[in-house]
């Protein structure tokens, strides 16, 4: 259940943001221009997207490396095509393997019962699923977090040897300080907490912290500083670099800040979503049979969570190690709640709620997916754009210019060569021509775009804002974007004005087929496709399909998302030359 789901959110939101950017073109860097052993700096500059694009820190490239390995033999047989969806699923199965062993270490501890309840608990979630596949520097470091947690978990009576469980505390520690040394500086905060909740209940000796530690730290070094300054040119420790901005200078509170509570108030119910979570949380940590389990799934994660928040920028990425242990610590009492249905008539009335809550938390689960799914304008603009020239039938080189937000919201280098629709839109895909040469830009610099003459190199333009893009231009497309929430009463909107139009547009899509060559019904057709195409360009596919919900379903009520137009692809009307670009003098 917990694979399947992974790829279900995987498929469902193919594209990246810029957070995920950095180790997805490494990924694909290293997949296509390899490891050169000659000529280092001159080949690595010429082709890796990190030297024009290196980030506000330097990163790691090992989960790049890793993952670029994994991909290679599965895209030998699926096809560079599908690359993006590969390395994205590779990533993700890892982290659903770490959330399933993690799953089978608790049922041997506690029982068969707490380990289904954790499975479905955690499947029931949204951020872990969404994020499982997502090439963040966190979760990289999830699997091995969750790996760890794993490994603390008590050992059943019969096996439980001291040097078993010794090993077993020494392995957890060895995963946190790699995880901590080469992924996330963080991490190194939650193996603090950990191991000094060990030592409070003598679970594991000083000695054994110290020999397990020390040498995994060296190990994690001797692996990290040499692989990234070979791939930075220069000697570094990524993570060093990192906590240095971070935590040193503040840097992180550039991207904004959030009062201190913010994690423990906000981000953690809505990483556990289940609306009982942090009450079966309290539930286990109170009932004398279930407080010392409680307790050691509970506190340390808890401890890493207070004392991270002194850190002023906050995000639910940052804390979301925390999950599967927190989890676990609700599953106790879901099963003990559940194994007592039968008994008395409030645990039978609170087995109901729990399954109630856990159908709730479900179906909000994948609303918040659907939402989600429309936030990446710039993914579908590239999609959309590759399949306006698939249906010209065009050919020869393209060039092509893509602003900031469409590289912030879903362009990859993956997607420039291959872009991956999203399910509901994967049906209407049309083949790529093989005739066309893309070259892509995604200049940034002011002062180039502030160039007329600068626009004469392309002949599409993804552009937020058109005003900014010089020349004469064509607007061919709108690609809409989530622009928040909102509340439409019958008569709002598009609803009671256009119905007939979109009732026409609607059947259109529904009985669209190629219009034959002859034959009276042709120009009807074209007619029919050329109104449902003007008003696709002005709602929105997803615009189109809400106001179809409005007329057939909900009777003119809309409570959802609100999209708006985030990116126009714009098509040159080409100049005779380039000085028709250059805009004509004061006075003139």
């Amino acid at each position: 259940m917990i694979p399947s789901l992974v790829l279900l959110h995987l498929l469902a939101a193919p594209y990246t943001k810029v957070e995920e950017s950095f180790n997805l073109q490494a990924t694909h860097d290293i997949l296509l221009y390899s490891t050169p052993t000659h000529d280092i700096a001159r080949r690595l500059r010429s082709t890796y997207d990190h030297f024009e694009f290196p980030g506000a820190v330097p990163r790691t490239f090992l989960g790049a490396f890793l993952l670029a390995g994994a991909s290679k033999p599965i895209l030998a047989v699926a096809g560079w095509q599908h690359a993006q969806l590969v390395v994205r699923a590779v990533l993700g199965l890892f982290n659903a393997l770490a959330l399933l062993k993690f799953k089978s270490r608790l049922g041997k501890a506690f029982g068969n019962g707490v380990a289904r309840w954790y499975a479905v608990l955690q499947a029931a979630q949204f951020h872990v699923l969404f994020y499982a596949s997502r090439t963040l520097p966190n979760m990289f470091a999830f699997g091995l977090t969750t790996l760890a947690f794993a490994q603390f978990l008590p050992i059943p009576a019969p096996s439980a040897a001291a040097d078993k469980t010794v090993s077993r505390q020494r392995t957890g520690i060895h995963l946190l300080v790699l995880a901590g040394v080469i992924f996330r500086a963080e991490i190194a905060l939650l193996l603090v907490t950990q191991v000094f909740f060990l030592l409070h209940r003598r679970a594991v000796s000083l000695h054994t912290v110290i020999t397990a530690g020390i040498p995994s730290a060296l190990l994690a070094l001797a692996i990290s500083v040499p692989l990234d300054s070979y791939f930075w040119l220069r000697p570094l420790w990524p993570e060093l670099s990192s906590f240095i901005f971070n935590a040193v200078h503040g840097a992180s509170s550039d991207w904004g800040t959030s009062p201190w509570h913010t994690y423990i108030y906000s981000f953690l119910p809505k990483l556990l979503l289940n609306p009982l979570a942090i009450g079966l949380i309290l539930y286990s940590l109170f009932l004398p049979a279930l407080s010392r389990a409680a307790t050691a799934l509970t506190l340390p994660p808890m401890a890493f969570i207070v004392l991270y928040s002194f850190q002023p920028h906050k995000e639910a990425r940052f804390i979301i190690y925390t999950v599967p242990p927190l989890t676990a610590a609700a599953a106790l009492s879901a099963s003990h709640i559940w194994t007592r249905r039968r008994r008395t008539t409030m645990h039978r009335f609170g087995s109901l709620v729990l399954v109630a809550s856990v159908a709730l938390s479900a179906l909000a689960s994948l609303a918040m997916l659907a939402v989600s799914a429309l936030n990446y304008p710039g993914g579908e603009a590239l999609w959309a754009l590759h399949q306006h020239v698939a249906r010209a039938g065009t050919t020869g080189t393209l060039t092509v210019h893509m602003d900031v937000l469409s590289c912030m919201t879903g362009v990859s280098r993956f997607q420039q060569e291959h872009p991956s629709p999203p399910i509901w839109r994967a049906l209407s895909s049309l083949p790529q021509t093989a005739q066309v040469a893309w070259l892509y830009d995604k200049t940034e610099d002011e002062q180039a775009l502030a160039d007329p003459v600068f626009w004469s190199r392309f002949d599409y333009v993804l552009a937020e804002d058109p005003a900014r893009v010089m020349g004469t231009w064509d607007v061919v497309d709108t690609v809409y974007g989530l622009a928040g929430l909102e509340i439409l009463r019958p008569g709002q909107g598009v609803s009671e004005a256009g119905n007939q139009e979109v009732l026409e547009s609607l059947r259109g899509l529904l009985r669209r087929r190629p219009a034959s060559s002859s034959g009276h019904g042709a120009p009807a057709a074209g007619l029919e496709t050329r109104r449902t195409e003007s008003l696709a360009r002005e709602l929105g596919a997803f615009g189109l399909l809400k106001e179809g919900i409005r007329r057939f379903v909900t009777r003119g009520w809309w409570i959802g998302p609100r999209m708006e137009g985030k990116i126009r692809i714009m098509k040159r009307i080409s100049p005779s030359s380039p000085e028709e670009y250059v805009l004509p003098k004061t006075g003139e």
